[in-house]
Formats: structure tokens, sequence, C-alpha cells
């Protein structure tokens, strides 16, 4: 209490003496925020409090998170309205590189996030990949949540004047950012050394501010203010909270500042120091905390700051009140890519789709720029609206990525067995806007694919594909679920396609393919006596869609293939085999390839479609349910007699060609023209990246497609497989981990399937 009464006569005694001096003149409050990490969100705490007083702020300046605080509050957001922010706000995306799987591009998806390391080539070596973090999803959430102050390019014209606190990393130096992009140089106040980039700002590189100023009161006296509040955050840490590279740096970073923050309290006429003990610079996961423990201890000042409130309105009048200006729509009439030397600004602005001499929501640029980002050909890519004489110039600033990649993962599976993953990525090589991807398993199923990609079209939305397939693998054949024979197979295939992509999510294709399917024996029995090969080319159509959340143990969003072909020539060449009951020797018999091509059907239909889709039960639990059909028919209807190209039930992944996974059964256990089937699941996150799930199938197929058309034939048909497992998994940085323990209830046996790794 005598604590307090000293702060309220003080006051009193600063406002009476400011009265005499500036009879006319409203004393002008100043207020300094200082930095810590997600420590400054205990600031909105603070605001409510100086707004439960009814005391009106003029003057803001802020360091690190104090000048993310600090902007929102200049630029007219209530403390109401920044605590909403907070709570909605994703710490862990704007803090990273990360970008998750819903902002990748569709032509990237299987790509992303499928290497255990990316080495960048340049300079004719590998290099070891940065670790530090661009900001780009800070810097945009930053320019989006300034839109209403877009306009202001002078910080001291805003609602509350306003500055931040940046560090040289050229001298060292403290740098007081006064004007032009406010987002970035909020960016530019809060780039923690060897965690964040750098932000060049005309010609200075700057860092954190924390580094020598991270309580900047003394700036606001040569603002104009008389009566200086200031909100610390600067306390000792234990060695506890030192559990992390961010609160390790964070503390390494504040020590030589110190000093100065003990000077800058005594400049403080009301010193609010929140208790923040148990809490470290990377806890934003416990922004409720935060925010109340701000507001415990602005409490404490509430009389304080109530008093010198009701003096101040008593004296000179109620002030004006101070609101954000929400903006709706601004008129873009121009486009302006700066940063590029290689990519074309053709490829930002086309996959963005905004153009120019129109009006745009500018919440969605933010949206726009993730369709470009998605493409994987930049490392940030940030904005700024400038107004101009007609509207407003929308000024993209992008850091290209590098454009050749070395990648490489390792797995186990088991049916694959061990193998190794490696990977060239390079883009722009022969044309602009291009990709080309080559890749290769090695092991004793040995893979090796190349894809070359090309973005075409004004919104660069459509694209040109080729590709070359080529699998080498052991292919069992079962009779009743018996494997009776076991087989090598190659299979090539030449394929080219162009599409459409709509959105980030999906596209739509119409292609070629030539395909070579070859099986030479390798244990012959006496029901499969036969090898050979097949050729045959195929014209279809193709939509594919994915909405997932990740490509591994997704909780929400489905995924969708759907490929309807038209095989239009076809050829077989066949070897008959005999085994002679006496010796045992297996002998080529004659086999008239001719006649048997001129019989078999040259045109007929392929057909697949499978639909994922995962439904959010809560923040732990997601019910999976899974839809897959498929069919092969000629142009009668009838089923087509085919030895090579049939559809493979069994096994948990796609490993192979027209391979349909069903829990329960091994890989290749039934072949079929004919199928359709559904699956339903539970996945359960028991702790972060360790999941449990339980699903089961069912699915019925047949040889002859009219089973599927009689209703007769419908009912008699008893070929149904049911099965079920159970899997643990984990999410590791060098791929899931997956166990799964599965039924055959068909032919009631249990199976035991392993992966490790990422898929090819």
């Amino acid at each position: 209490m005598i604590r307090k009464g000293i702060h309220i006569i003080s006051t009193f005694y600063l406002l009476l003496s400011m009265q005499l001096t500036h009879a006319q003149e409203r004393p002008k409050i100043g207020l300094a925020l200082s930095g810590g990490g997600a420590k400054g969100l205990a600031h909105i705490g603070v605001l409510k409090v100086i707004e439960q007083a009814g005391l009106q702020v003029d003057y803001i300046v802020g360091t690190s998170m104090g000048a993310v605080v600090g902007m929102l509050y200049a630029a007219g957001y209530s403390a109401d309205s920044i605590e909403k922010i907070a709570r909605w706000e994703k710490w862990d995306d704007l803090l990273s590189n990360k970008i998750d799987l819903p902002r990748i591009a569709i032509e990237e998806k299987a790509e992303f996030e499928k290497y255990i390391a990316e080495f960048p080539y340049y300079n004719k070596s590998l290099h070891i990949p940065g670790g530090v973090i661009e900001g780009q999803e800070m810097e945009n959430e930053l320019s989006r949540l300034a839109t209403p102050i877009y306009h202001i390019k002078q910080f001291n014209q805003l609602p509350r004047p306003y500055k931040c606190v940046a560090t040289s990393a050229l001298n060292g130096k403290v740098v007081l950012l006064e004007s032009g992009n406010i987002a970035e140089a909020v960016r530019a106040s809060m780039s923690i050394p060897s965690l964040f980039t750098p932000v060049k700002v005309n010609d200075d590189l700057l860092v954190d501010g924390g580094l020598v100023r991270n309580f900047p009161v003394n700036y606001l006296k040569q603002m104009g203010a008389d009566i200086f509040i200031g909100v610390n955050l600067s306390q000792n840490t234990t060695e506890s909270q030192l559990n992390n590279i961010f609160n390790m740096l964070s503390q390494i970073m504040f020590l030589g500042d110190l000093d100065d923050t003990e000077k800058q309290k005594k400049l403080c006429d009301i010193l609010i120091e929140p208790d923040l003990n148990g809490y470290g610079p990377s806890s934003f996961n416990s922004t409720d905390s935060l925010i109340k423990r701000g507001y415990e201890a602005a409490l404490k000042q509430l009389d304080t700051l109530r008093a010198l409130a009701n003096n101040l309105n008593k004296t000179y009048g109620m002030p004006k009140t101070i609101a954000v200006q929400e903006v709706d729509s601004v008129f873009i009439t121009k486009i302006e890519v700066i940063g590029l030397k290689k990519l074309e600004p053709s490829l930002l602005k086309g996959k963005m789709g905004l153009k120019e001499n129109h009006w745009v929501n500018p919440n969605i640029i933010p949206e726009r720029i993730s369709y470009a980002f998605g493409t994987r050909y930049f490392t940030k890519i940030s904005y700024e609206l400038i107004p101009d004489s007609r509207g407003t110039k929308l000024q993209l600033k992008a850091k290209e990525n590098n454009l050749n990649y070395f990648k490489f993962a390792i797995n186990y599976n088991s049916f694959t067995k061990a193998s190794l993953f490696l990977n060239f990525t390079s883009r722009d090589l022969l044309f602009k806007n291009s990709r080309l991807l080559i890749s290769t398993a090695i092991s004793d199923f040995f893979r090796f694919k190349t894809e070359y990609f090309k973005y075409t079209g004004p919104s660069r939305n459509f694209g040109i594909n080729i590709a070359f397939h080529y699998d080498r693998n052991d292919f069992p054949l079962y009779q009743t679920f018996i494997r009776k024979a076991l087989y090598k197979r190659n299979y090539t295939c030449v394929d080219a396609r162009i599409q459409r992509t709509v959105g980030l999510s999906a596209f739509i294709a119409a292609g070629v393919k030539h395909e070579r399917s070859a099986l030479a024996y390798d244990i012959l029995s006496n029901e499969f006596p036969f090898d050979g090969s097949n050729v045959q080319n195929m014209a279809y159509l193709l939509w594919q869609r994915n909405s997932l959340n990740r490509n591994y143990f997704p909780s929400k969003g489905s995924r969708t293939f759907v490929e309807a072909g038209f095989v239009f020539d076809i050829y077989y060449d066949i070897n008959r085999y005999l085994r002679d009951s006496a010796s045992g020797n297996i002998n080529q018999v004659a086999f008239d390839n001719g006649n048997y091509n001129r019989n078999i059907d040259k045109e007929y239909f392929l057909t697949r479609w499978y639909a994922e889709h995962y439904f959010s039960l809560t923040d732990k639990l997601t019910l999976l349910n899974h839809h897959f059909a498929g069919s092969m028919f000629n142009l009668k209807g009838k089923s087509v007699v085919n030895d090579f190209n049939t559809f493979l039930i069994g096994g948990l992944y796609n490993n192979f060609r027209l391979q349909v996974p069903f829990t329960g059964f091994m890989d290749y256990e039934v072949l079929t023209n004919n199928y359709l089937g559904t699956l339903l699941g539970f996945q359960y996150e028991i702790r972060k990246n360790i999941f449990l799930t339980a699903k089961g199938n069912i699915l019925n197929y047949c040889g002859n497609i009219e089973n599927y058309i009689d209703k007769k034939q419908w009912s008699d048909n008893n070929n149904y497989l049911l099965g079920y497992g159970f899997t643990a998994g984990y999410l590791s940085f060098l791929g899931p981990l997956e166990f799964t323990f599965m039924r055959d209830e068909t032919n009631h046996t249990f199976n035991f399937y392993v992966n490790m790794g990422y898929l090819f």
C-alpha cells in the first residue's frame, strides 16, 4: 500500500508540473514493450488493464515480441482483439520453416516430405541445408494484420505513433525503425540470430533488437511522451528453462543487454514486471497463462493507472477514441515482383491467380501467396501494399529456392524388403517453369522413374508431364490363396499427359501410356505353365485430388483418384511349358502367338477409383472411411481375358502397378478383373506423432463384370474378402514406422506387416 501510494503521489506531482508548463496541452502517455519471445504475450494482459483503467496510450515503442504487440495496438486494435488474435494464431507454424501439405501444389504433394534429407547442389558441389527460419508465415501474417494501416508508411502517422527497435548485423548498433513496410520492420525486430534470417532494410542487414536494446524506454521522450509506462519481461532464467535451442539462444542474446535494461527501468514512471517464472521464450502453447500473468501484474498498478486517467480526463477532457479501420477491399493497379534472378515473375503471378485493375479482398493475398509458395520454387514470398495515384500496387518480394537438390531416404517393407531411395530434382532445366525428377529404389525390388513437368498457360495452371517408369520385382501367383508359382516381373511405362490444376488440391489430365509387362518364371507350376510379355497402348482421363493435412497418419481431409482408360492396341508374346512327369524337367512347347493375338480383345476399358476420407472426431480421434472399385471390360461389356494386366488385391501400400491395398491380405494374393470394396477404421494419437489404428475392410471380386450388372448373378457371387488389422505407428524423422497385425477372415489366417520409412 505504501509503494502504491508513492506511485500515485509521484504521478500527481508529475501531472501538476506539466499542467504549469503546458496549460493547454494534454500530457502524452508513452508505452515501452520489451522483447521476450512467447513471454511477450504477457503484454496483452497489461494492455487489458490499461484499457480497464480508462487510460489512453499516445506513443508506443517495442522490441521483438513487444514490437509485434505494439504494432497491433498502434494500428488501433483493442486489447481484446489482440487477445483473440493471439489465441487463434498457430504459433508453431508462424515461427518455423514448415509449410503444411494442404498448401503444397498438387503436382508437388507426392514428393513433399518424402526424404530424410535434401542437399542443395550449386557451384558444382553439395551443401548442407540451412537451418535458419525465413519467417515466411510470420511476415505475411503481420502484413495481413497491418492491412488497416497499409497506406501509412511513416509510423508516427499511425493511430498511435509507433517505433520498433532492431540491431544492425553489420556494425552491432541499434536501429530505430520509423518508416517503410511495417510488417518487414517488425519481422526484423524479432530476428533472433542463428534461428531467423536477417532482414535487409535499405542497405542494412537487421536482426533482433534485443541484442542491444531489449527494453527501449528512452525513445519515448524523443517521440514526445511525457509519462513513461514500461513493461519489462527480462527476468532471471533458471537452468530448467534452457531446455531447447530457442530458449538457449534467446538467453545468450539478452545477456549483453542486462545492464542497459536496468538503466531503462529507471526511466519509467510506471514500471510493470510480470512474474513469468516457469515460462520461456518458446512457451507459445501457454498463451492463456502468459496473458493472465501480464494482467495480474498490471492489476497491481490499476489504482495508479486509473488515477492518472481520471485526472487527465478531468483536466483535458476525454481523448479521441482510437479503433482499427477495417479494409474490405483494395483496387490492385499493378502486381510487381522483385528479387527474382532466375525464375520468371509469370510463375509467381500466375499461380497466385490475382489480376491487375481488379478489386481484391486483402485478406486473401497470403492465401494466394501460398499457392505460389506451394510450387516449392521459392524459400520466401512476402508482400506489401503500396498506395498509388489510381489505387494500390501489390509488391511481391520473392527469394528463390535452390534449383537443384539431391535427396535420399531408406525404407524397409514386408514386401519390398530393404531399400535405399535416391532422388535428383532439378528445376528450370531445358525450359523455364519446369521440374525434372530422377528417382531410384536400390533393392531386390528395383525401381526407377524419371518425370519432366512443365508449367504452361497464362496462369500457369496447365502442365505437360512426360514420365518413364521401370520396375523389376518378384511376382508370386496364387491359386485359392495358395502360392503356386513365382515369377520375375519387368514393367516399363512411357507416360505423357497434359493436365490442368484446380487450386492447390486437384488436377484433371488426359494422356497416353505405352506399357510393357514381362514375366519370366522363377518357380513354375503346372497350374501356370507360361511366361512372356505383353505390350499395350492406352489413352486415359485422370482426376486426382488431395486435401489431406499430411501424407502419413492424416487426421482430416480426403484423397481421390479416378482413372478411365481405353486400351486401343495390345500384343502378346507368350511361351508355354510342360513339366515332364518322369524327369520333372520343364520344357517349352509350341505356341501360336499369331493366332492367340488375333483372338484376344484388342480394345478394352480399364477403370479404377478410390476415395479416402478422414474426419476429426476429437483432437486425438479420427474416423477413416475408404471406398475403392475397378473394372476391365471390352466393347461388348464383357470381361477381358488378360494374363498380364489384372488388379492385384492385397498388401497395405501401393507398391506396384494396379495394386489394390487390402488389410488382412499380403501382396498379390488375389488377381481379378473387377472389384468393389470399402474400409472403416479409427485412428487415435496417443501422444504427439504416436498413433494406434484399427480398421476393417470388405471387398467383392469377380472375373466377369456381368456379375455386377445382373442382380441374380450379383446375389450368387460369393467371392468376398474380409479382413481387419491393428497398427502401431510413429511418425519419425526417418519417416513413418508402422507395425500391423492383421487377420484374413476369409481364410482364417494371421499376417504381420511392417513398413519403416517413406514410401517410394
